[in-house]
């Protein structure tokens, strides 16, 4: 079974490229919706199985820094906090967590749980188009807030190698 396994940043993957998984390939996208709908859209039909790894903000702030969920859902988030979604919401596991995907980071919501990045709508989307079983595995970096970019910088390189740790277990 061929693998794509995706990450948007380089600091993301760093832990993980160093590693070798039989029948795997390793993509950095870039961060957003546009350069990982680049990236990818060529290619994802070449592979049986996608997997996408990364860091992740939270609304929830019982969830803990450093933890690993499963997503189960995703929700695309609209630009302005009062408009609703053109996009469906996208199941691809049956247990996990929310996670919602946004086109610029996220400093605040009124949400109260869930999990938010900026690539994820699109890689799920882009899956289910294309039939591939699609699994993402996040780690909590942050809480949505203004000192977030902060907090990110300071934490990714040890949040990235937990993360691979991780993923030696499930690939």
């Amino acid at each position: 079974m061929k693998t794509l396994l995706i990450f948007a940043t380089q600091r993301e993957a760093a832990p993980t490229l160093k590693k070798q998984f039989k029948n795997c390939t390793s993509i950095i996208t870039g961060m957003g919706p546009l350069p990982t709908f680049k990236a990818i859209s060529q290619q994802i039909q070449h592979y049986d199985r996608i997997v996408n790894a990364g860091i992740c903000g939270t609304f929830d702030e019982k969830t803990a820094v450093g933890s690993i969920h499963t997503v189960s859902r995703l929700e695309y988030l609209p630009l302005k906090q009062h408009q609703g979604s053109l996009f469906p919401s996208l199941r691809i596991h049956p247990e996990g967590q929310t996670l919602y995907t946004s086109p610029v980071p996220v400093y605040e919501s009124k949400r109260e749980t869930g999990l938010v990045d900026m690539e994820g709508y699109v890689l799920a989307h882009l899956a289910l188009k294309h039939k591939k079983p699609i699994q993402m595995y996040k780690i909590v970096s942050d809480f949505c807030s203004k000192d977030s970019k902060e907090h990110i910088l300071k934490r990714i390189d040890a949040l990235a190698l937990t993360l691979s740790d991780y993923l030696e277990t499930v690939l």
